[in-house]
C-alpha cells in the first residue's frame, strides 16, 4: 500500500473511533504493521512522577504492559528527549538517543531484547502541563526506509489525533460518554461531576448542576474549579486527583461526608477513578468522577423503583448499577455479591444497553441514525483532508 493511501485509511480510522464504528485498538493494529514485529501504543508520561502507562496499545501482552507502568516507564531513556520535541514532530529512536547508548540501558536489556524489539518511533500528540501524551510504534531492527516512512507516517497522523483529544476536552458530550449508560444516577438523585487534575468541571449531570446551582454545600470557587464548604473534603478531592495523576490508585478513592446547614443529613461524596483503559480515560487525561448522594433521596424505594422501572433493569442489574454507583470495579462486585466476574460482565453490558436506547423514543433513534447515516462519510472525509 502507498504510503498517502496508508496515511489516509488510517486517519479514516481516527474518526471511526471516534464516533464508536470501531474501537481504538483496530487504529494501533494498523499502526503496528509499519515495522516488523511491530507493536504500537497511545501511551503517556509523567515528567513530575517519572512514570507512565502504555494506556492503550497493539502487540504487548497484559504483563509486559503492566511491568512498563510498574517500573519500565521510569528507566525508558527516550523520554528525556521525547519530552522536549515540539508536539506533531515525529521522530526516529536515534534521534532521542544514540544506539550504543540505548544498547548499554536496562530498558533495552530487560524490556525491548526480551520482546524483539530494537527500534522505535515516535510523536508527541498533546501536552497538558507536565504530562506527554504519544503515539509510539516499537519494533524488530528495520532498513532506514522503513523507519523512515513509520516516522513520516506518525507525523501525517498527530494532528487527527490531536482534535480528538480537544474534543474530549472540550465536549460536554464526551464527558456524558465517560458514563457508559450510568444515566441511571439521574433516576436516583445522584450528582456526578467529572473533574480534571485541577478540579475544573468537564461535565456534571443534572443532580449536580442543582447542586451547585443551589450553593452552600457544593459550588465554584474564585476561579472557577469545584470546592466543597468544607475545606477538609476539598482537600481530599485534591489528594485524590493527586493519586490518579501519578498512577497510583484506580476505583474508589475516597469517601467523605459532607455536612449541611440545620438538621439535614450529610451529603454522601465519593471520588472515582474512571477506568483507566478506557480509550475516553486517555484521551480525556486525569479525572476523577465526584458521586454526590443525599441519603434521603436516593434511598427512597419510589426513587429506586422509578430507576428500574424507567430502564427495564432487573433486580441484579439494579444491584450492579449501585454497586458501581458506591465506587467498585466489576471484580469486586463479583466477589461481594459471590457471582462469577463473567455474570458481572454481562450485567454491565445489559444496563449499559438498556440505559443507552432507552434514552430516546424509537422514531427519534431512528432519525438520529439516519441522519449519521447520510453524514458521517462526508464529514469524515472533509476532516482527512
Amino acid at each position: 500500500m502507498a504510503e498517502t493511501d496508508r496515511a489516509a485509511v488510517l486517519i479514516d480510522r481516527i474518526y471511526a473511533a471516534l464516533v464508536g464504528e470501531i474501537g481504538w485498538d483496530v487504529f494501533l493494529q494498523e499502526v503496528a504493521t509499519c515495522l516488523p514485529n511491530g507493536k504500537a501504543t497511545l501511551f503517556f508520561h509523567d515528567l513530575d512522577s517519572g512514570t507512565g502507562a502504555l494506556s492503550l496499545n497493539a502487540g504487548f501482552s497484559a504483563d509486559a504492559a503492566a511491568a512498563y507502568s510498574s517500573h519500565f516507564s521510569r528507566v525508558n531513556p527516550w523520554m528525556r528527549a521525547a519530552s522536549q520535541r515540539p508536539v506533531g514532530l515525529a521522530v526516529r529512536a536515534e534521534q532521542m538517543l544514540p544506539r550504543p547508548d540505548l544498547l548499554r540501558t536496562e530498558f533495552y536489556a530487560d524490556y525491548l531484547q526480551p520482546h524483539g524489539l530494537g527500534t522505535a518511533v515516535g510523536v508527541t500528540v498533546y501536552k497538558e502541563e507536565r504530562c506527554n501524551f504519544m503515539l509510539s510504534i516499537l519494533g524488530a531492527e528495520a532498513d532506514d526506509a522503513t523507519i523512515d516512512s513509520a516516522r513520516a507516517l506518525l507525523g501525517q497522523v498527530a494532528p487527527h489525533l490531536r482534535r480528538v483529544f480537544s474534543f474530549y476536552r472540550r465536549s460536554p458530550q464526551a464527558g456524558a460518554t465517560l458514563q457508559g449508560g450510568l444515566s441511571v444516577l439521574d433516576l436516583l438523585g445522584i450528582g456526578m461531576i467529572l473533574v480534571s487534575a485541577d478540579r475544573r468541571v468537564r461535565h456534571c449531570n443534572p443532580a449536580a448542576e442543582g447542586l451547585i446551582t443551589a450553593g452552600g454545600a457544593v459550588g465554584h470557587d474564585g476561579e472557577g474549579r469545584l470546592r466543597f464548604s468544607s475545606p477538609e473534603v476539598t482537600g481530599a478531592l485534591d489528594r485524590a486527583l493527586g493519586t490518579i495523576r501519578l498512577g497510583l490508585s484506580r476505583g474508589l478513592l475516597d469517601t467523605q461526608l459532607l455536612r449541611r446547614d440545620g438538621d439535614r443529613a450529610p451529603l454522601r461524596v465519593r471520588f472515582v477513578q474512571l477506568d483507566p483503559s478506557s480509550a475516553q480515560v486517555f484521551f480525556t487525561g486525569a479525572a476523577a468522577m465526584v458521586l454526590i448522594e443525599d441519603p434521603a433521596v436516593s434511598s427512597t424505594a419510589a426513587r429506586i423503583e422509578s430507576a428500574r422501572a424507567a430502564y427495564g433493569l432487573t433486580a441484579a442489574e439494579l444491584r450492579v448499577a449501585r454497586r458501581l454507583i458506591e465506587g467498585l470495579t466489576p471484580t469486586e462486585i463479583a466477589a461481594v455479591d459471590g457471582v462469577s466476574p463473567l455474570t458481572v460482565r454481562s450485567q454491565l453490558k445489559s444496563i449499559f444497553a438498556k440505559t443507552d436506547t432507552r434514552r430516546h423514543s424509537a422514531p427519534e433513534r431512528r432519525r438520529r441514525q439516519s441522519g449519521s447515516a447520510r453524514n458521517r462519510p462526508a464529514g469524515r472525509r472533509a476532516a482527512s483532508r
